[in-house]
C-alpha cells in the first residue's frame, strides 16, 4: 500500500549511490547499531524513510514519532513500528523527574540497539523551527546511556536531510499544531496532497560518525575549562541563564549536568549536518525568486535567466541540487508546484508569501552560510558525488539519474 501512496504523491523519490554505499558499509560493521538523526519536513517523513531503508536492505527500523498524537492515530502507528516517549515522561520538567517511565524507556532502547534494528529520532518537530526538540532530546539521552552502560561498544550516526518539491502536509501552513494529530487530519492531508501535481522528494545521507568518538571529543570537562565560544554560547542555545564566565569551570543549575550538555552539542551538531546535507529543490530557487527579485509579474523568459544564475551561484559554492533536465521544464514544473489545487498558471496570490517565504528558506540559508562565517572545512561534499544514481519510487520509472550538476 505504502509504495502506491509513494507513487501517487511524487514523480520520484531520490538517492545517491554514493550515499546509500556509504550506510551499507556502516551497517555491516560487526555488532554496531546505526541511529539514524533526522531533520523533519512532514509527517511522511517516518513512512518515506522506513520505507526506503527496508527496500535497500538496511532493516525495517524502529521511528520516533511525536507527543501531539491522538490515542488513535498512536495505536495504528504502534503496529508500524512507530515509538513514543511513555505518557509520564510528556510531564517530567528533566530528566531526575522521569522515574520508573524513564528507566523502561533506557531499557528498551538498549534492547533496540543490541538486536541492531535500525533507530531513527527526529530532532524537531514537525511543521515546527529548526531547533531540537525536548523529544528529541529524551530519546537521545537514552542512546548516550545505552552506550554509557556497555549495552553496545558503540554506535554509528547518521544524520538524513529529507528535501521535497512541497513538503506533503505543508503547503500553506505555519508553526507547529496546536491540536493533537489525528487520522481524519493525515487522511485530509493526504487527499490534499493528491491533489496537488506531482513533486519529487530527494533523501541525503551524511557521512556516519562515531558516537564513542564523538564522546571522547566532547567531554564536558575539556570543553568548559578553556573559555572556547561554545561554553558562552550554550546557555543562549539552551534559553537559560547567562553564564558567569569567571565561575566557567563549574557546572552550575543553569547549564545543566553533563549528560544534557552532551545531548545538547550532539544534537544540534547532528541537526546542522542533516540541514547541511540536505538538497536544494527546483522549487526552493523559484520561490526565493518570486519573494525577493519578482514580487510582480515576470516574464517566462526572465525567470528562466534568473533561475540559471541562482542556480549556479549554488553549484558554485558546492551546493547539491535535488533536479536535472531541462530549464524551461524545470521552471513550469516548480510554478505549477507552487499553485493551489485548482489555480491557473502565473504568479502566487499574495496569501501564499508565508509559503513562498517556506520554501526559499533553504536556499537563504544556503547562500548565508558564508556570511555568517561559513561552513566548517570539510563538510559533506564528498558525498555529493556527480554522476550518482537514485532510486525512483515503484511505478514512476524505476531507477533514475541523480545529479548534482
Amino acid at each position: 500500500m505504502l509504495p502506491k501512496l509513494l507513487s501517487r504523491l511524487f514523480l520520484s523519490v531520490q538517492l545517491q549511490r554514493g550515499q546509500l554505499e556509504m550506510v551499507l558499509r556502516a551497517a555491516r560493521t560487526p555488532e554496531v547499531p546505526l541511529v539514524f538523526l533526522c531533520t523533519q519536513q512532514s509527517q511522511l517523513d517516518g513512512p518515506l524513510l522506513s520505507f526506503l531503508l527496508l527496500s535497500q536492505g538496511i532493516g525495517a527500523p524502529r521511528v520516533t514519532v511525536g507527543t501531539r498524537i491522538s490515542p488513535g492515530l498512536r495505536s495504528l502507528l504502534q503496529r508500524l513500528g512507530g515509538i513514543f516517549l511513555p505518557s509520564g515522561m510528556a510531564q517530567a520538567q528533566s530528566e531526575r523527574d522521569e522515574g520508573l517511565p524513564g528507566a523502561v524507556l533506557d531499557a528498551y532502547v538498549q534492547e533496540v540497539l543490541r538486536s541492531r534494528q535500525p533507530l531513527v529520532i527526529f530532532l524537531e518537530e514537525p511543521l515546527g523551527l529548526l531547533r531540537l526538540s525536548d523529544p528529541a532530546r529524551r530519546w537521545l539521552l537514552r542512546v548516550l546511556r545505552a552506550l554509557r552502560d556497555g549495552a553496545v561498544p558503540d554506535v554509528r550516526i547518521v544524520p538524513v536531510g529529507i528535501a521535497y518539491d512541497v513538503a506533503p502536509g505543508r503547503a500553506g501552513r505555519d508553526g507547529a499544531p496546536t491540536q493533537p494529530l489525528r487520522i481524519t487530519a493525515c487522511l485530509r492531508a493526504a487527499f490534499q496532497a493528491l491533489r496537488r501535481p506531482r513533486g519529487c522528494a530527494r533523501v541525503d545521507f551524511s557521512q556516519p560518525f562515531s558516537l564513542r568518538e564523538f564522546v571522547e571529543n566532547n567531554l564536558v570537562g575539556p570543553m568548559l575549562s578553556g573559555n572556547r565560544p561554545e561554553q558562552l554560547l550554550l546557555p543562549t542555545i539552551l534559553g537559560t541563564c547567562v553564564l558567569d564566565v569567571g565561575n566557567v569551570g563549574a557546572l552550575g543549575a543553569g547549564v545543566g549536568t553533563e549528560e544534557e550538555i552532551l545531548v545538547t552539542a550532539l544534537g544540534l551538531h547532528t541537526l546542522s549536518d542533516s540541514s547541511t546535507c540536505s538538497a536544494v529543490m527546483a522549487v526552493g530557487i523559484t520561490a526565493a525568486l518570486l519573494l525577493h527579485r519578482h514580487r510582480e509579474a515576470v516574464l517566462l523568459p526572465r525567470l528562466m535567466r534568473d533561475f540559471s544564475g541562482l542556480l549556479e551561484q549554488l553549484l558554485l559554492r558546492g551546493r547539491a541540487v535535488g533536479f536535472r533536465g531541462q530549464l524551461r521544464a524545470l521552471v513550469l514544473h516548480s510554478l505549477r508546484q507552487l499553485q493551489p489545487p485548482g489555480a491557473g498558471l502565473g504568479p502566487p496570490e499574495a496569501s501564499a508569501r508565508g509559503q513562498l517565504v517556506r520554501l526559499a528558506g533553504g536556499v537563504r540559508q544556503r547562500l548565508g552560510g558564508e556570511a555568517a562565517g561559513g561552513e566548517r572545512a570539510g563538510g559533506h561534499r564528498g558525498q555529493r558525488g556527480r554522476g550518482a544514481a537514485g532510486m525512483g519510487v515503484p511505478g514512476t520509472g524505476g531507477i533514475r539519474e541523480v545529479s548534482s550538476w
